[in-house]
């Protein structure tokens, strides 16, 4: 299972088909795309009258959007993003990701948001299939901004002069790009409140660091409980973990894994990792829960049995007695 996800950097991409996708080791990756605005935008621009609606959903790692059309300007779509650590994104090239891909669209924010755009549904500049499949995969091109950029540069062979990158993209965890001459260092720090999630989480994660034996192509993982050495010396990470805290994991990168189309590849898989693990946990837990309630319905069926008093008619025979 883990080799599975190893090895996806390998293959080509396959984004925009689905909202998760089935690989060929059992594992699920995510899609890219949030299927909620893929499809609502779609709907929206194929109606050119325009109506007034207004949709708010959300994503993983504390993202939330909100999809409106006013009563009063029913054929402009305004798009609001709420993203807390978009602006320390923006200093890693999220707000050169914004410009290129969204530029022509972009709108003041709303209060409480952290970026806004505005779709014109007489004129949307691109096609509707463009339109819905770039904003429905906004987090994912701001959120692999960083990694781009690293991943550009050890390509090129210029990460020699870049600085660590800290992404304090939840409350509690941290992803830091560590670039080097011949690598780019990636780290996730792990955490979760609940017991359990941390219980699956380490057997999860111990799983990623043998995934280098079964796919020796592959960027090689490692688990640790304990804070690497490389990352301790990185002066801008503050460790909140606390209690909470899984471990950290480490990807190595080198230059062979980001050439030609596979730098977007692990860009995307990467950068959706927490998403990722996050996912197959809640998954495991019901997968668990669904066996504890299957076999509790097998133990009550017995202990159903074993009464003699039962109402139960199919379970007389077992009781019956015979006179001599």
């Amino acid at each position: 299972a883990a080799a599975a996800a190893a090895a996806a950097a390998e293959r080509p991409a396959e984004r925009g088909k689905m909202s998760i996708i089935s690989s060929t080791k059992g594992m699920i990756f995510l899609e890219t795309g949030h299927p909620i605005i893929q499809e609502t935008l779609e709907a929206k621009l194929q109606n050119k009258r325009g109506e007034p609606f207004d949709i708010t959903c959300s994503d993983f790692d504390d993202v939330r959007y909100r999809i409106v059309a006013h009563t009063d300007t029913p054929t402009t779509i305004h798009f609001q993003l709420a993203m807390p650590y978009l602006g320390d994104l923006s200093a890693y090239g999220a707000s050169s990701v914004i410009d290129r891909i969204y530029g022509q669209y972009k709108d003041k924010p709303d209060q409480g948001y952290d970026a806004g755009f505005r779709i014109e549904i007489s004129n949307p500049k691109e096609s509707i299939e463009t339109v819905a499949r770039n904003f429905g995969e906004l987090k994912r091109n701001v959120m692999a901004a960083p990694f781009e950029r690293c991943f550009s540069a050890l390509a090129s062979g210029s990460t020699g002069s870049m600085k660590p990158m800290v992404i304090p993209f939840r409350p509690l965890e941290r992803i830091v790009l560590v670039p080097s001459n011949d690598r780019v260092l990636v780290y996730f720090t792990i955490a979760f409140n609940e017991e359990a999630d941390r219980a699956i989480a380490r057997v999860f994660l111990q799983e990623f660091s043998e995934s280098q034996r079964k796919v020796p192509q592959a960027p090689s993982v490692s688990f640790t409980h304990d804070c690497p050495a490389d990352l301790a010396r990185v002066s801008e990470f503050d460790n909140r973990g606390g209690k909470s805290l899984v471990g950290y994991v480490q990807f190595q990168v080198f230059k062979s894994h980001v050439e030609g189309a596979k730098k977007e590849k692990i860009s995307t898989l990467l950068s959706g990792f927490r998403s990722y693990l996050h996912y197959h946990i809640k998954a495991s837990k019901a997968h668990l829960h669904s066996r504890m309630r299957h076999r509790v319905d097998l133990l009550l069926k017995v202990l159903r049995r074993a009464d003699p008093n039962s109402k139960d008619e199919s379970n007389k025979k077992a009781f019956r007695t015979y006179a001599n």
